[in-house]
């Protein structure tokens, strides 16, 4: 499996400053342009862009790790549990009841709220996950070994990260089709 950290030149780090990693992904095209070897440059240029848009984007960022700790064969989707179920639904129908209000307030302070437990989650999981990845390949125990609460933990971010953007979503104002010109 490629490391897209390692094709960019950089540590692997999940909390990388998304600045740091364009300017990791600049300095390694200026790298392969400069190569006198032309005939993989191609590849070699899609192999940089891939491993950019993998890093650029948090939840690939978070599935390539937990993929590179599991060997990438090993079942991945692990369903939260019920209790975690539960808790967003009751989420899930406040987020509609207060979408359907003409009060935004409520829905923002929801938005807030998730948008920060979201964050917190994700801190703890990148690290979590960046503490394992600094274990050298080779050192690192099987996949059956992963801490099958690191896979719960990634599972639940993912849902709240979700219901986050969907309260975020809820606050914009609609959107009106445009009239035509001459229209009344």
């Amino acid at each position: 499996m490629n490391n897209p950290f390692e094709q960019l030149g950089i540590r692997p780090d999940l909390t990388i400053a998304i600045a740091d990693l364009d300017r990791a992904y600049r300095a390694a095209q200026r790298s392969l342009h400069r190569s006198s070897d032309t005939r993989n440059r191609d590849q070699e240029q899609a192999r940089l862009n891939h491993a950019y848009r993998t890093l650029k984007d948090i939840p690939a960022r978070y599935h390539w790790a937990l993929e590179s700790l599991l060997g990438g064969g090993t079942e991945m989707e692990t369903p939260p549990d019920q209790d975690f179920l539960f808790e967003m639904m009751e989420i899930k129908e406040e987020l509609e009841s207060l979408s359907a209000t003409e009060d935004k307030a409520p829905l923002e302070q929801l938005s807030t709220r998730l948008s920060g437990k979201a964050l917190e989650m994700e801190q703890q999981l990148a690290q979590e996950l960046n503490a394992s990845l600094s274990v050298p390949q080779g050192a690192r125990e099987s996949a059956t070994s992963v801490d099958p609460g690191l896979l719960q933990r990634h599972a639940h971010w993912k849902y709240l990260r979700r219901l986050a953007e969907e309260a975020k979503r809820a606050m914009a104002p609609p959107t009106t089709p445009s009239s035509t010109p001459g229209s009344p």
